[in-house]
C-alpha cells in the first residue's frame, strides 16, 4: 500500500510536485515554531480615559473624568509597542435622556490586538439638563517685561464667555481665566488663548463645562517707561438714522486712554479722536469698533475703542403747562391775558420723554412790544430741555389787552 502511494506519478520526476508540497509543509512548521518560541502571545493592562460620545445638546457633560482598565492580548512584539494612546474607550449616549444611565464601555483596539477584559464593563452615570451662564474672563499675567518697560491693563476680546454644564456644577466655579506669558517682552503681547476654569481649591475643572467661545484674543500693551497722561476719547457720528429714529446717546468705551510720550508733546494734546462711525439708515442701537487716531510722537495704551450708538424711535408726549411767566412788562400800563395755561407737545425718544415733567418746560410771553393801550396777539414762547423738540403748542398765541393805568390817589 505504501509502495503504491510513493509510486504514484505525481511524486515522480520531472515535476517533483510531491517534494514541493513537502517543502511548504516543513516551512510552515518551522515558521510556527519560531513564532511561538521567539514571539509568543502575551497580555498587558492599560489605563484608558473613557470618552463620552453622542451626548445630547440638551444634557450637561458628566463632571467626572472616567477611566477603565483594559487588558489586551497580542504577540510580544505588538504588545511591546502598544500604549494607552493606541486604545480608545467610550460610551455611546445616543438618545439618552436626563436621569440615571448605565451605558456599556466600548473598546477600540489596533490590528493584531484582542480584548481580554475591561473593568468596569459599564459606567453608572447621572445625566443632568444643560444650564448656561456667562462669566467675565480674567487675565493671569505670567512673568515680567524687559527692564524699562511696563504693562498696561489687558484687553480681552470678547471678555465674556458662556459656560454650559449641570446646574450644581456652577457652584464650584471660582475663576474663568486665560494665562498671558509676557516674560522678557519689549513689545505688545497679542495672542488667542484657551479659556480655563478653576474651582475654589485651585483645581482645573475646564473639562466639566462646554465653553463658548473656547478661546479669546488677549492684548497686553507693553510700553516703554516714559511720561503719560489720561486723555478723553471722542467719536463723531455721521449719517442719519432711519425715518422716525434719532441718535439719543453715544458711549465710547473706554472713555479715556493713556498716552505716552515726551511731556511737551502730551501737554499739547487735549483729547483723542476715534474714527467716525456712520448711523445711516439704522433703526436700532448698534456697537462699533473704532480705531483711535494716534498723534505724532506718542503711543497709546490701546489702539481701538468700542462705540455704542443708542438709537431710539421718535415719539411724542403732551404736557399741560401753566402760563404765568410774562417778561418785559410795560410800565404805566395795566394788561390782561386771555389764557392761563397751554398744552405743549414734544418730540423725543422714550428715554428723554419719560424723564420730563411740566416743570422742566418753561412757557412764557414776551411783552416788550406792548408800548401803549390796545390789544396785542403775541406768540407763546418756550425754553425746552436738551434732547427734545417742539411738535406743537396750543394755543400758539395769546391775546393781551393793555390799558392806561389809573393814577393812584394820594393817601
Amino acid at each position: 500500500m505504501n509502495m503504491r502511494f510513493w509510486q504514484r506519478s505525481w511524486w515522480q520526476p520531472p515535476s517533483n510536485n510531491g517534494f514541493k508540497v513537502l517543502a511548504v509543509l516543513l516551512a510552515l512548521l518551522v515558521w510556527g515554531y519560531v513564532t511561538v518560541t521567539q514571539n509568543p502571545l502575551t497580555e498587558a493592562t492599560f489605563t484608558v480615559p473613557v470618552e463620552i460620545r453622542n451626548l445630547s445638546s440638551e444634557l450637561a457633560p458628566p463632571d467626572t473624568n472616567y477611566q477603565v482598565q483594559v487588558r489586551v492580548q497580542g504577540t510580544a512584539g505588538v504588545i511591546e509597542d502598544l500604549s494607552s494612546y493606541d486604545i480608545a474607550a467610550y460610551v455611546d449616549l445616543t438618545d439618552m435622556k436626563a436621569g440615571e444611565a448605565t451605558p456599556m464601555v466600548n473598546i477600540e483596539l489596533p490590528p493584531n490586538v484582542s480584548l481580554v477584559s475591561r473593568s468596569p464593563e459599564s459606567l453608572e452615570l447621572t445625566l443632568y439638563p444643560k444650564v448656561s451662564k456667562t462669566f467675565t474672563v480674567e487675565v493671569k499675567i505670567k512673568g515680567a517685561p524687559e527692564a524699562g518697560y511696563s504693562l498696561l491693563d489687558p484687553v480681552v476680546t470678547p471678555d465674556i464667555v458662556t459656560l454650559s454644564g449641570s446646574d450644581f456644577s456652577f457652584e464650584s466655579v471660582d475663576t474663568v481665566f486665560v494665562t498671558a506669558d509676557v516674560d522678557g517682552l519689549n513689545e505688545n503681547y497679542s495672542k488667542s488663548l484657551a479659556v480655563e476654569i478653576l474651582d475654589s481649591n485651585g483645581e482645573n475643572i475646564t473639562d466639566h463645562f462646554t465653553c463658548y467661545p473656547s478661546s479669546v484674543n488677549v492684548l497686553v500693551p507693553v510700553v516703554q517707561d516714559q511720561p503719560d497722561v489720561s486723555l478723553p476719547v471722542r467719536c463723531a457720528v455721521t449719517g442719519r438714522p432711519a425715518d422716525g429714529y434719532k441718535v439719543s446717546r453715544v458711549v465710547v468705551d473706554p472713555s479715556t486712554v493713556l498716552a505716552f510720550g515726551p511731556q511737551e508733546v502730551l501737554d499739547s494734546i487735549m483729547s483723542l479722536e476715534a474714527e467716525s462711525v456712520s448711523v445711516e439708515g439704522l433703526d436700532a442701537t448698534t456697537s462699533f469698533t473704532s480705531a483711535i487716531r494716534v498723534p505724532d510722537g506718542v503711543s497709546l495704551s490701546r489702539e481701538q475703542v468700542t462705540v455704542v450708538v443708542q438709537i431710539e424711535a421718535i415719539n411724542n408726549a403732551t404736557f399741560s403747562c401753566p402760563l404765568t411767566d410774562f417778561r418785559n412788562a410795560p410800565t404805566g400800563l395795566d394788561w390782561t391775558c386771555d389764557a392761563s395755561s397751554c398744552s405743549v407737545t414734544l418730540n423725543g425718544t422714550d428715554t428723554n420723554l419719560q424723564a420730563l415733567t411740566a416743570d422742566d418746560i418753561t412757557v412764557y410771553v414776551d411783552l416788550s412790544s406792548v408800548k401803549e393801550a390796545g390789544e396785542y396777539e403775541l406768540p407763546v414762547l418756550l425754553e425746552l430741555p436738551a434732547g427734545v423738540t417742539l411738535s406743537a403748542v396750543e394755543p400758539a398765541t395769546v391775546l393781551v389787552k393793555a390799558s392806561a393805568r389809573e393814577e393812584e390817589e394820594e393817601s
